[in-house]
Parts: structure tokens; C-alpha cells; sequence
């Protein structure tokens, strides 16, 4: 049943809209600090492949696994128009976090009806701490997009199924291309994909009988992998980019149970850092206090499971699975391979916060679906918890705040490491070229695909100046480490580093 807070036919939707902004500026106050956050690590990589590279190279690049086609074409329009300030970089992050706060909260009134479970279930979601690498961090605004794209698929399906209507051929269509562009910010889509069908299935059980919107739906779904594929394929033929998903599939198959024990830590941070919000913070370590809220939480989903009416019942497991669904990817494709390379514990991975993002929206509506069920038997006296459980998630980000890495200290480096190559090539008579000792720049990091770093100094110039000269004077760098590779033919890398034995000796004063 879907009850409750009568309303007028239009003041219940204008109610609706008022909670949803009001969550959603909430939640952008509470993030209000990541204006203040400065590029570092992936940004400054995928700026100097974006300005050193071909557009389609930059475009069809992938790292650790995902295809981010559309995160770099927003990533180069951004940088056209506004070039290297990240102060409208991360506005556009925080947009659209509000933006996802809100297309959360309508989405739990279409399926619940209540609107105060509309508002504090999307600001839990909102404010939750997990949020915070995820939002500070630009190179990560893919997986804030493709969430986008993914609450509006579920905006078009999942109310209808919990209406008791099934979706047409046209909404089923619509859902399937949402996925397919989420799938080109991040691979969050693919975990989606994968489970579209039953999930769709549980939604609608009587979907199963149409054999074209089933294999509609189906097809949505092996297209989004078949789109993936694709993209893997050419980036790997044109680029020589490495086919990373196969990678993890050796390395699954060889320590299964470490993929295994980082899904459980992974459920488990999620659902304490959702449930205890900022008084709470996770561990490279399991703790007690999470794995009682992870207990207590399964023991309320299995007894809403129990007393809820069969639409809600599939509404929470539908939900449950999409965010288990994340969690699962997440743990095959980054819990064994971390486990060996990096010396990463299950619970050190489960407690990187950027991996939460998606799957705790998710897991969210699937918490309201079962608060719904058990407020539909003990009416209004569920509410005071409810209400008691907003109020303190408030109430710890009040007292204790949310810790917002914005890399303070790399605004100030890149501009000493640039005022010192200018005061040496103002050194330098007119049109002589300048040669310059390159240099590390700290912060950089990986190129994708690889082990390497971009090549310091020279990739700051190439992000910060169009040209190859300074006030008419052409600069080179020289190269310092001879094994960081060879520069691809065609790019600035390629005229702007040379060896020492080609040049003269650099000046005394390179930064």
C-alpha cells in the first residue's frame, strides 16, 4: 500500500519538489567546501593527456577498468571553456550531487508515497561522509554522473512497477539508454546492467510473459556490455591500452575468497557509514560498532521482508540487489588485485570512501522500502525513530563535520614551480631557447593504464600554456629520467622533452 500524507493531487506533488530541493540543498551546504578543492593526482593526468594527446585518444582512454568516454568529453568542454580554474570543475560536482539528492528523494516518494521519508532517507544519503573523497576528488565526477543517469532509468521504470503497471516498450527503451550513457562515465553501469533483467523481473514479475519487453529489456543490458566491450577493444587496438577486465578475471580466479571478504567489508562499511553517518568513521580495520549496525540492519530488512505486502517486498530486494550488485563488481575488481599489489586488507579497500557513492543510494531507497513496510503496520510510531535517526545524523555533522580533503597545498606548489621557470626563462634573450632541467611535480599521478607519471614539470607547462613559449622564448625541458618512456610521436611531449646529450646544460635556476 502505498499510503499516507494525503495531500491534493498537485500540492502533493509541489510538496514532493520542496523536499526533494530542500534535501538537496542541504546536502550542498554540507559539501559547500569542495569549491574550495584544487585538482590533484588523475586531474592532472587527464589534463595533460587531454592537452599533450589527440581528442580521440583523450576520449577513448579507459583507467582501472572503466570507459569514461562521456566523463572526458565533459572534462574536455569544461577545460574549453574555463581552462585551468577548478573552481567551476568542482560546481559542477556539487551540482550534480544535488542534482542526485533530489532525483533520490522524488524517487523514494513515487515508490513509498512519504514525503518525510523522501526527505530524510535522500539526506542521509546526501550528507553521508562516504561522499566526501567521491566529491573533492574531479577525476571521480564520473561516478557522480553515471548515478545521475542512473536514478533517471530508475525514475522511468520503478514507479510504474510499483503502481502495478508495467512499463512500456517506450519507458523500458528510455531506461536502457540512461544506462548505456551512465555506462560511458563509469563503470558503475555494468554492475546495473548485469542485474537489469532480474531486477526489472522482481519489480514486475508479470513481465516475464511479454517476451518482447523481456528480451527489450535483456538487450538494454547486453548492449550496455556489448558498448563496453567495444570501447575496451578499440582503446586496447588503437592506443595500446591494456585489456584491464581481463586482468581481473585472472586475478579473481586465482584468490576468489579475497574478492569474497572485501564484498562482505564493503556491505559492511556501507550500510554503518550510512546509518551513523558522521559520528562514525571507517577503519583500515573491521570494527564492532559496524558489523552490530550491519547485524541490526539485516535484522530489520529480513523483518520488513516478513510483515511488508508483496509490491514492497519486491521494491526492497529489487533496491538491495542493484546495491549488492556495485558492491560485487567493486569487490571483483579491485579486492584481489589490491590485495597483491598493494598489500590492501578486504576491510582497508571497504574503507576507501569513493567506492560507496552509488551503491549507498541504492541501499537507501531499499532502507526506506522496509521503513515503509513496518510504518505501514505501526502507522505513525515508526516515524519517531525515523525522525529521531535524521535528527542525529544532523547532529554529528553539526558537532563533528565531515573531514573534505581539498588538496590545499597544490595550489601554492604549481604556482612556485611555474613563478621559477618564468624567472629563469625571463632570464633568456629574446627568441633564444630556453632549456630547462625537468623536474618531479608533486601530486601527479599515474598515466592511465600504467605505472608511469606524466613528465613533471614539462606536463605542467603543457596543461598551463597553450604555446610552447614563454614571452617569445621557446622552452624545452630536459628530460631527467631517461626511463620514464618515450613520448608519443605527434605530441607536445614529444618537441618539448629532449635528452641531455641534445641540449645544453640546463640553467641553475630550474624550479
Amino acid at each position: 500500500m502505498r499510503a499516507k500524507e494525503p495531500a491534493p493531487g498537485g500540492g502533493r506533488h509541489v510538496a514532493a519538489a520542496l523536499v526533494a530541493l530542500g534535501a538537496a540543498g542541504a546536502s550542498m551546504v554540507v559539501y559547500r567546501s569542495i569549491l574550495g578543492a584544487y585538482f590533484w593526482s588523475d586531474d592532472f593526468t587527464w589534463l595533460y593527456l587531454l592537452h599533450d594527446r589527440s581528442l580521440a585518444e583523450f576520449l577513448l582512454t579507459p583507467m582501472g577498468g572503466h570507459s569514461l568516454v562521456a566523463r572526458n568529453a565533459v572534462f574536455a568542454l569544461t577545460d574549453a571553456a574555463v581552462g585551468f580554474d577548478p573552481r567551476p570543475y568542482f560546481a559542477t560536482m556539487l551540482a550534480t550531487h544535488g542534482l542526485n539528492v533530489a532525483l533520490l528523494a522524488g524517487l523514494i516518494w513515487r515508490l513509498t508515497g512519504r514525503l518525510t521519508l523522501a526527505g530524510i532517507g535522500a539526506l542521509a544519503w546526501g550528507i553521508c561522509p562516504s561522499a566526501s573523497e567521491t566529491l573533492a576528488w574531479y577525476s571521480v565526477f564520473g561516478q557522480v554522473a553515471a548515478t545521475a543517469c542512473i536514478l533517471l532509468a530508475l525514475h522511468r521504470v520503478a514507479p510504474r512497477a510499483c503502481d502495478g503497471e508495467v512499463p512500456s516498450s517506450r519507458d523500458t527503451a528510455i531506461a536502457g539508454a540512461w544506462l548505456m550513457l551512465s555506462s560511458l562515465f563509469f563503470g558503475t553501469a555494468l554492475a546495473v546492467a548485469l542485474v537489469w533483467p532480474l531486477f526489472m523481473v522482481l519489480l514486475v514479475p508479470g513481465i516475464v510473459s511479454d517476451r518482447r519487453r523481456i528480451a527489450g529489456i535483456v538487450g538494454a543490458s547486453a548492449a550496455v556490455w556489448g558498448l563496453y566491450a567495444l570501447l575496451q577493444g578499440l582503446a586496447s587496438r588503437l592506443y595500446a591500452a591494456p585489456m584491464v577486465p581481463l586482468g581481473m578475471v585472472k586475478w579473481l580466479l586465482e584468490s576468489p575468497s579475497r574478492a569474497a571478504i572485501t564484498f562482505l567489508q564493503l556491505v559492511r562499511v556501507g550500510v554503518a557509514s550510512l546509518c551513523l553517518g558522521a559520528s562514525w568513521h571507517p577503519a583500515p580495520q573491521s570494527d564492532t560498532v559496524s558489523w552490530l549496525v550491519l547485524l541490526g540492519a539485516a535484522g530489520g530488512w529480513t523483518s520488513a521482508l516478513v510483515v511488508a505486502p508483496s509490491r514492497q517486498r519486491r521494491t526492497m530486494l529489487g533496491f538491495l540487489l542493484l546495491a549488492l550488485a556495485v558492491y560485487a563488481l567493486l569487490a571483483v575488481a579491485r579486492g584481489p588485485i589490491s590485495a597483491t599489489l598493494m598489500g590492501k586488507s578486504g576491510a582497508a579497500v571497504a574503507a576507501t570512501p569513493r567506492y560507496h557513492y552509488a551503491a549507498q543510494a541504492f541501499l537507501v531507497v531499499s532502507l526506506c522500502a522496509a521503513i515503509d513496510a513496518v510504518a505501514g503496520r505501526l502507522r505513525s510510531f515508526a516515524f519517531i525513530p525515523l525522525l529521531a535517526w535524521g535528527c542525529a545524523l544532523v547532529a554529528a555533522i553539526i558537532v563533528r563535520g565531515i573531514d573534505v580533503e581539498r588538496h590545499e597545498t597544490m595550489p601554492a606548489e604549481v604556482t612556485r614551480m611555474l613563478a621559477a621557470l618564468r624567472a629563469q626563462v625571463a632570464l633568456a634573450r629574446p627568441g633564444e631557447t630556453v632549456y630547462v632541467a625537468n623536474m618531479p611535480v608533486p601530486g601527479f599521478g599515474w598515466m592511465p593504464n600504467s605505472v608511469e607519471y606524466p613528465p613533471g614539470l614539462a606536463a605542467l607547462f603543457i596543461i598551463t600554456s597553450r604555446s610552447d613559449e614563454i614571452e617569445g622564448r621557446p622552452v624545452r625541458f630536459v628530460a631527467s629520467d631517461p626511463a620514464s618512456g618515450e613520448p608519443r610521436r605527434g605530441s607536445r611531449t614529444a618537441r618539448l622533452l629532449v635528452s641531455p646529450a641534445s641540449a645544453p646544460t640546463a640553467g641553475a635556476g630550474a624550479p
